[in-house]
């Protein structure tokens, strides 16, 4: 391992590439409505309006978030167990503390999701202690109408392994609930 274990991480905005990665990853989960089989569900565009129901909510202006960010260190192999970058939806800093942002539609949770939220939270939890602030994963779930759940796994039971996150404050989970015509905002031709 190289470089000072104690340096600070930061945040900053992901490359493109970094995010279409990103986005290729999220959108081979991505749902079709069951009346509409030539329909599917844009994830982008869910995580766009589910981020700006959820700012509305907290009162946030968007001008203070950041959209798709990483954690950056100032020198490579701070983490002592990986060097996996995780893109966020979203981060903004507040007087007191500082909010990741992690966008998922409430229909969709598998293994492999609750593996990337297990490396997020490790991040999180590196990030605050290595920084000694306040920092926290709000988990934004995206309530879609009339969309049966396609999930290996209830978002409710996913959640239960994450109860010591939970108590402990590092994760937080949010609900916004999306209206038919804006699920339909979100839907686009295969």
């Amino acid at each position: 391992m190289y470089g000072d274990y104690n340096a600070a991480p930061t945040v900053r905005k992901a490359s493109e590439e970094e995010v279409r990665d990103k986005q290729s990853t999220e959108s081979a989960t991505a749902s079709t409505a069951p009346d509409t089989p030539r329909l599917r569900v844009n994830f982008r565009k869910v995580e766009e309006l589910a981020l700006t129901k959820y700012l509305r909510s907290r009162s946030q202006h968007p001008s203070n978030l950041i959209i798709d960010a990483k954690l950056v260190n100032q020198f490579q192999g701070i983490d002592p167990i990986s060097n996996l970058q995780v893109i966020f939806d979203g981060y903004f800093r507040e007087q007191d503390h500082e909010t990741f942002v992690d966008v998922r539609p409430n229909n969709l949770f598998s293994p492999i999701y609750r593996d990337r939220l297990y490396v997020m939270l490790s991040k999180i939890n590196h990030y605050r202690i290595a920084k000694r602030v306040d920092a926290h994963l709000d988990l934004v779930l995206a309530k879609i109408p009339n969309e049966e759940t396609r999930s290996y796994m209830l978002p409710g039971r996913m959640l239960e392994s994450f109860e010591p996150a939970i108590a402990g404050g590092l994760l937080k989970v949010v609900a916004v609930e999306f209206t038919e015509e804006e699920m339909a905002s979100c839907r686009e031709a295969a």
